[in-house]
């Protein structure tokens, strides 16, 4: 159990990870995902309960004893969690040095193989500022690795940056071309179909047997289990032709880093390839960040990052606002028409890919300076099949951005009547656009 501020976050949460096990925590933004690692890790402790680690109760115990525990446990933090004040290899070398009694030689060489394992080589001299937001990600990962946990712990691991690995997760080996002649199915997915079609026989005769209650709280336990079915099924299913589907090939090792001129490409590449994925029904789902929450993204030549800026640089009073700032500011819409461009120039059915999706937009704040969360501007675009109507401004009038969000989901067609919780509940829906 955990609460801030009288809100509760984690309430009544039951998680068992057994030896050798790898298990998935999903959930939308706020739920408490992130809170429950680092509960687990103790840099929050719960309001109540028990957490145990290798059989030991951790929830009660001193620093001392609770850094011998989180000596086992390695943690992959969301946004890297790396010193700017230390470089690359002082920041993968951090546990080892401060923790462990080893020798220079061998903190070098764990550092040197850790690294070379993410993919990241030659880097030990460069700081965090210099880092694209994956590269930073991946140096949090060699960090953890250095340390051989038995346990680790994945904050938001699954986020790509680099076109190449994007392009081989989403049309790599396992890919099946909608609109290939043959159609073979795996046999390894039939063989987990198989394994799950005799759980399923087990999971009925328990039904069966169980009072309405019990039924209740089992069926409940096995949704997950109906929804891998689902899944696996579908993957066994020749899939539908889709005439948009035309794969690119994998595209060519790009420069990474945290300027935008870099930055910008690599949008664009990690677009086409999102669009693409779209068109050929690899998923109806997607979220592009142009960068991380507190931006490390700069001009090529300057050592400031746009947070930087937003912060120190000074109002122009002869325009209003902050020039510099203005400047990322103004290149993020470019990169968002792109996006758009492209969606727009992929024909399917009697429209475009962009007439038959909804693309919200949005920053995480408005008045930069400030980061003030008022009159937050958002954007949608496309007409989901018609269902939403496009070309106008809408006036928020202070009312929570959950309204966008509601009116969103309505539009796709969802049975939801209110969102969000407190003071950003809402059930009115913005009429004007459905």
């Amino acid at each position: 159990y955990k609460s801030f501020n009288g809100k509760q976050i984690l309430n009544g949460m039951n998680l068992t990870v057994r030896r050798g096990e790898t298990k998935v925590i999903i959930g939308r933004s706020g739920v408490g995902k992130s809170v429950l690692l680092k509960n687990i890790v103790g840099l929050i402790r719960p309001d109540a309960g028990s957490i145990k680690v290798n059989g030991v109760e951790v929830t009660n115990l001193e620093e001392r004893e609770y850094n011998k525990i989180r000596m086992e446990i390695g943690l992959v933090f969301q946004g890297g969690a790396l010193f700017d004040s230390m470089t690359v290899g002082e920041n993968v070398a951090f546990v080892l040095n401060e923790f462990m009694d080893l020798d220079k030689k061998t903190i070098d060489d764990r550092v040197a193989d850790a690294l070379a394992l993410v993919g990241l080589k030659d880097v030990q001299d460069l700081m965090p500022g210099q880092l694209s937001g994956g590269m930073r990600k991946r140096v949090s990962l060699a960090r953890v690795l250095c340390m051989e946990p038995q346990i680790i712990l994945y904050d938001e691991p699954t986020s790509e940056v680099d076109p190449i690995n994007l392009y081989r997760r989403i049309f790599g080996a396992e890919f099946k071309d909608p609109n290939a002649g043959e159609f073979k199915p795996d046999p390894a997915v039939m063989l987990r179909k198989s394994v799950l079609s005799a759980v399923k026989d087990e999971r009925d005769d328990l039904l069966r047997n169980v009072g309405a209650a019990d039924r209740a709280r089992v069926d409940q336990y096995f949704t997950s289990v109906r929804e891998l079915e689902q899944q696996l099924g579908q993957m066994l299913e020749k899939p539908a032709p889709a005439e948009a589907c035309v794969v690119s090939k994998e595209p060519g090792k790009v420069e990474l880093g945290p300027t935008w001129e870099v930055a910008g490409k690599t949008h664009d590449l990690l677009a086409q390839l999102v669009v693409m994925a779209l068109a050929c029904n690899q998923t109806r789902v997607f979220n592009l960040a142009l960068s991380t929450l507190a931006s490390n993204l700069r001009k090529a030549g300057t050592a400031i990052s746009f947070h930087e800026l937003t912060h120190e640089e000074p109002i122009d009073e002869t325009v209003g606002y902050q020039p510099q700032s203005t400047f990322f500011m103004e290149r993020s819409m470019v990169a968002f028409a792109s996006m758009l461009r492209m969606l727009d120039g992929v024909k399917e059915g009697s429209g475009t890919l962009l007439d038959h999706s909804l693309v919200l937009a949005t920053s995480e704040s408005n008045y930069a300076k400030l980061h003030t969360l008022d009159s937050l501007p958002i954007l949608v675009a496309g007409s989901a099949g018609g269902k939403w109507k496009t070309g106008m401004h809408i006036n928020g009038k202070g009312d929570p951005t959950t309204r966008v969000g509601l009116t969103i989901q309505q539009a796709l067609g969802m049975p939801v009547g209110s969102w969000g919780v407190d003071a950003n509940a809402t059930s009115r829906t913005i009429t004007e656009v459905i």
